[in-house]
């Protein structure tokens, strides 16, 4: 598990409200109140860093609040079993799903944009180069483990539809 580092490891400093009277006591408490907006604002945006989370994504607080969860959540846990660390986390497979779509969508409908072009430009870029580092042919396995995964999904979308008599 990652720890933070950084600004990330290093708490606020105490706000110093203060006592007296006067318009100088509440000047300084609005100060210390937009330097603090601020310090969290930046502090947010090296936290969507330390994720990878793409400042574009549509759903970029939703996947910032669920990698806090996996990180921080038991129940968001996977359990682990003995043996080899597990490559392929189902939370790594919709990722890459997510990957390789957004990766087609933004190429358009042009010819040759599908999923194993996607997965062929994919295959070259952190995480998935990292992933796959010891793999002779990885965008191929970025490509298996895409359609498995829409598969799945598809699997587990008709089990949960309600059945019509």
């Amino acid at each position: 598990m990652k720890r933070y580092k950084g600004s990330l490891a290093k708490p606020f400093d105490e706000l110093k409200l203060g006592f007296g009277a006067g318009a100088g006591v509440s000047e300084r408490v609005r100060k210390q109140n937009q330097l603090r907006t601020t310090e969290i604002g930046v502090k947010m945006c090296v936290l969507i860093n330390h994720f990878g989370i793409d400042y574009d994504d549509p759903h970029l607080w939703v996947r910032l609040a669920l990698e806090l969860a996996k990180r921080h959540v038991r129940g968001f846990q996977e359990r682990r079993t003995p043996g080899a660390k597990r490559q392929w986390t189902i939370f790594k497979k919709w990722d890459l799903k997510k990957a390789v779509d957004r990766k087609i969508d933004e190429a358009g409908t042009g010819r040759g944009k599908g999923v194993t072009w996607a997965c062929e430009v994919l295959a070259k870029v952190k995480p998935w180069k990292t992933l796959l580092a010891n793999n002779k042919k990885p965008a191929e396995v970025l490509r298996h483990t895409y359609y498995a995964v829409s598969r799945d999904i598809e699997n587990a979308e008709q089990r949960s539809a309600p059945t019509q008599k």
